[in-house]
């Protein structure tokens, strides 16, 4: 709502609007364009100044930079004097150590050789122990000796030099000046593993030059330092390096001695980014203290840098230039540095590759056109100061004229307030004084009381039609109240706020207040829930941008109870938006929809349980089947020691009585997929003649030892092809083909016919002369483990492989049925959608069993195996094929050291191990470039489809389930040796 206004107000607003405000403007925008100029031209100074000064820094730390070059090349060319004397010294003839150094070395209790005091010029020896000590140590030390002067001139000639070593392979340390070296130095020092000895071998210098190390921590107690080494050859040999030491305080006070402008400092960079000097200025900024000196509690056993706080690569608040100077030999960067902005510039030594960089405030540098803008704005303040005690005048010699305007005007719209009052009070009489024109001196005002004298008229007929109208919604309310008492639903009427405008129910046994108190109140006060409160007022508002009905399911926590909300949109006629929601409690259906999800929860589980129970059981039976059948199959056939008659039969016997049990557990499993849905199809085009006969081939022998004779009816074709999968197909033919066998007479017949059915499909039928099924039992025998027998006479079997092909039939879109007559026999028959004939690949012909690869060749073969029985199986059946060598393994992490030590040819693995299981040995093999192409066959009692689909995707080489077929190993393992 509008903020009323008294008649002065107004009259003040508007002379504020039409007068003030755009001096005001006026007089603001000039003070903008002052102070707007005044920061362009700062800016444009400052960018004048920072430029220069960059040019600037970076002339003064180039300068600085061929000074320094200078004075370390210095250092680099003592280096090379010394390396040349030493190469010298260590090629002269045989030499004796002189008097006056041989009568200071002696050997220390832990195998030392060291100089016990000083001389004159003369160096320290250490020896460390590190290599014995001998007559042709000693003798190297003898042509070292005489170099002692010459270390001595090069230390004194130069005073960035704190001392100058020669250390060799053997760990021999002679170093000027002199110091107690058995005190400083660690036992059994190994020199060769120090920086400044091995950053100048053949793997870090093969150009055998002359470099410089990086700060270290000097093992001979001068601090942290760093070293100009060189390496010293004898022939292709490195007999050692020798080395001129500059401290880091000698770096800070002789090289780093720049004055910098502006309050900056200079400090100088390795190579790896460590900061090797730092003065007192840059300490406070860096939060760091240089490492100009150590306390040697203790000898240095190894090298020892300076920790990464000095390394301006690694620290996280150099970030933003650390990669600039890495990669630049030079430049100048702005940068923000401790939380102030920095000028940065610097440049690259040649001689060390070290970075000499100077940091500068960028503060300081615009210190002076900062001081010249301050003066500016000063002048814009005064200004600014007297613009507004103007304004102040003149603003209170607009007010009283506003007041005295006012002051006028309010006493006519008094009188014509006082007639509208008399309107409002319904008292429509036109004779009263503030309703005639004459009374006013102004025109408009006089206009205005003479329409309120004709609205009296109007408003007295109209107020008989309000009437009439009032008393018509008032009925029209009372149906409405009627409607809603009917239903059970609540309905609520909302704003486009959420707030409650009218409640229909007759449930007021819901609400915990009064209806009439919640009316007004915020629907989450009202539903007693702020989120499902909140999700109601979303579907509001996509019920008005789509001007359609919304639906919303919700629940109450506090109840429990489920509810569902319909929400229409109701369009006013001004612009505001009203909702109608319904809502309509759905505790029951919800219930109900609950139950039958935990239902379905409770089936899954169940399934799931089935499929872990049969997987454990396949695996527990077939873990001792391969060591029935595997040795079955090598007493059959070898060679070597061939079984009598009377024990072949037996080695069959028990086959035959192995391969059925495998039959049972496999039909079990195929039972159980088919059930689950987990058996999935592809369907081809199948040559139906041409699969039969192959079945009749595998039949024969067995109706043969009965005498059944089998006969053959086609259908006049030559060929005949049905949509179906030819494994199964095959599966199913053989079981109709057993069946006919098992369950016929002795010297019986099996008839099978095969016609076409109206064109489309085709019908095959095996009819055997035995002695039928009665006709209440034919629907059961479908059934898992329901079998049919005359006289309870026993018959071979598992009892659901009608079952199975009855369920892979309808799964290739036929049927299959049976019609029989007790006494006579059965005839058992499906039906397939025909197929037009296709072109059939030519059939591969089965290999024989696997022949060596090549003569002369042994391949080493490695099984992986817990299990006595198993392993001795696979030995067994591997002794007949002289080219292969078994290696056993009964773990996991014992199968992986063989493979790293002999590389096998072949690798088989169990996959269930007593540590690691099989597919743990294939990761771990895929890690490894040497044995991650060596072929890995699994061999496991796992036959479950997801377990062998498992172990293809992992990468195994072929997945062979137990038991094991002989033919099938040896042929996998040809296979795997030729891939």
């Amino acid at each position: 709502m509008r903020k009323k206004k008294t008649l002065f107000r107004w009259i003040w607003h508007a002379y504020a609007k039409s007068a003030i405000i755009p001096l005001i403007v006026i007089e603001l925008a000039f003070l903008a364009i002052y102070f707007t100029s005044n920061s362009w031209i700062k800016n444009k100074n400052q960018e004048a100044s920072h430029g220069e000064a960059k040019v600037y820094l970076q002339e003064l730390v180039g300068l600085e930079a061929k000074e320094v070059q200078k004075q370390l090349q210095g250092v680099s060319n003592l280096t090379r004097i010394y390396q040349k004397q030493t190469e010298a010294a260590l090629k002269s003839p045989e030499a004796v150590i002189p008097p006056e150094d041989a009568k200071r070395l002696a050997y220390a209790p832990n195998g030392a050789y060291y100089t016990t005091s000083g001389r004159p010029g003369g160096s320290a020896v250490f020896y460390s122990g590190y290599v014995p000590v001998g007559a042709p140590e000693r003798q190297k030390l003898a042509k070292l000796l005489p170099l002692q002067g010459i270390m001595k001139d090069l230390q004194e000639s130069d005073p960035l030099v704190a001392s100058i070593y020669f250390n060799t392979y053997d760990s021999l340390n002679i170093i000027y000046p002199y110091f107690s070296v058995l005190e400083q130095y660690p036992s059994k020092m190994d020199i060769a593993t120090y920086n400044f000895y091995y950053e100048a071998d053949a793997a870090h210098n093969p150009e055998q030059r002359t470099k410089w190390t990086d700060v270290y921590l000097d093992p001979a107690g001068h601090g942290w330092m760093a070293s100009s080494i060189a390496p010293v050859y004898n022939g292709s040999k490195l007999e050692g390096v020798v080395g001129l030491d500059i401290t880091v305080d000698t770096i800070i006070k002789t090289i780093l001695k720049l004055h910098v402008p502006w309050n900056g400092y200079a400090l100088l960079v390795g190579k790896d980014g460590t900061i090797i000097g730092l003065p007192e200025t840059g300490e406070k900024e860096w939060k760091l203290q240089e490492l100009t000196s150590h306390q040697y509690k203790e000898a240095v056993q190894q090298d020892t840098t300076k920790p990464d706080e000095f390394n301006i690569y690694k620290r996280k608040d150099t970030d933003a230039f650390a990669s600039s100077i890495r990669t630049k030999q030079d430049g100048a960067l702005d940068v923000t540095f401790n939380k102030e902005q920095k000028v940065v510039s610097w440049t690259t030594i040649p001689e060390t590759g070290w970075k000499l960089l100077v940091m500068v405030p960028e503060s300081e540098v615009y210190k002076d056109i900062n001081l010249f803008n301050q003066a500016l704005n000063r002048v814009g303040t005064w200004m600014t100061i007297g613009l507004v005690i103007f304004y102040l005048l003149f603003f209170a010699w607009l007010y009283r004229r506003a007041k005295a305007m006012s002051f006028h005007m309010a006493g006519a719209l008094s009188a014509i307030n006082r007639g509208l009052q008399r309107i409002v009070e319904e008292d429509y009489r036109k004779d009263y004084p503030e309703l005639q024109g004459d009374h006013y001196d102004v025109v408009e005002l006089e206009e205005t009381a003479s329409l309120l004298g004709g609205l009296t008229e109007e408003l007295s007929g109209a107020k008989a039609g309000l009437l009439e109208a009032n008393a018509e919604i008032q009925q029209r309310e009372r149906e409405l109240r009627a409607l809603v008492n009917s239903i059970d639903d609540v309905i609520l009427v909302l704003n486009e706020k959420g707030y409650v405008l009218n409640i229909l129910t007759q449930q007021q046994h819901r609400f915990r207040t009064p209806i009439e108190e919640l009316v007004g109140r915020h629907l989450s006060r009202v539903i007693g829930e702020e989120t499902s409160a909140a999700k109601i007022l979303e579907k509001c508002q996509a019920a008005a941008q789509a001007n359609s009905s919304e639906v919303l399911d919700f629940s109450l926590a506090a109840s429990g109870l489920y509810y569902q909300a319909r929400i229409s949109p109701i369009q006013l006629e001004r612009q505001e938006m009203h909702f109608a929601v319904v809502i309509h409690e759905t505790t029951e259906q919800r219930k109900a929809q609950l139950a039958l999800l935990q239902a379905k929860e409770e089936a899954e589980k169940a399934n799931r349980a089935k499929s872990q129970f049969l997987s454990q059981m396949s695996h527990e039976l077939r873990t001792p089947l391969n060591a029935i059948l595997g040795f079955a199959q090598i007493l059959e056939m070898d060679p070597l020691e061939p079984l009598q008659e009377g024990q072949k039969e037996s080695v069959t016997e028990i086959y035959k009585a192995g391969n059925h049990l495998l039959d049972l557990i496999n039909e079990i499993l195929d039972l159980a997929k088919i059930e689950a849905g987990k058996v999935s199809l592809e369907l081809e085009p199948v040559d139906y003649c041409s699969l039969m006969a192959e079945c009749k081939k595998l039949i024969q022998p067995l109706a043969q030892k009965r005498g059944i004779a089998i006969a053959e009816s086609a259908a006049g074709q030559e060929a005949l092809y049905v949509q179906a999968n030819e494994v199964k197909l095959k599966q199913v033919l053989l079981n109709l083909l057993s069946n006919a066998v098992k369950y016929n007479r002795e010297q019986g017949s099996i008839e099978i016919r095969s016609e076409v059915m109206d064109g489309t499909r085709m019908r095959v039928s095996v009819a055997d002369t035995g002695y039928g099924v009665p006709l209440q039992d034919q629907e059961r025998i479908f059934e898992p483990f329901q079998r049919y027998t005359h006289d309870d006479r026993f018959v071979e079997g598992t009892g659901i492989g009608l079952t199975v092909s009855k369920q892979l039939i309808q799964l290739m879109g036929g049927s299959i049925g049976v019609e029989s007559e007790e006494g006579v026999g059965s005839t058992f028959w499906i039906e397939l959608p025909l197929q037009q004939k296709q072109e059939q690949p030519p059939a591969e012909q089965e290999d024989a069993l696997a022949a060596p690869i090549s003569k002369g060749t042994v391949y080493r073969i490695l099984y992986i195996e817990d299990t006595d029985h198993n392993m001795r199986l696979v030995d067994r059946i591997l002794k007949g094929q002289p080219d292969l060598e078994l290696i056993g393994a009964k773990s996991g992490w014992e199968g992986l050291q063989l493979i790293e030590q002999q590389l096998p040819d072949v690798i088989l693995t169990d996959i269930h191990l007593p540590d690691i299981d099989g597919f743990e040995i294939l990761q771990h093999m895929k890690l490894d470039g040497r044995t991650k192409d060596i072929p890995v066959i699994a061999v496991s009692a796992n036959a479950m489809p997801q377990d062998i689909e498992r172990g293809m995707q992992m990468g195994f080489y072929a997945y062979l389930t137990k038991p094991l077929r002989v033919r099938e190993l040896l042929q996998t393992i040809r296979d795997a040796l030729q891939a």
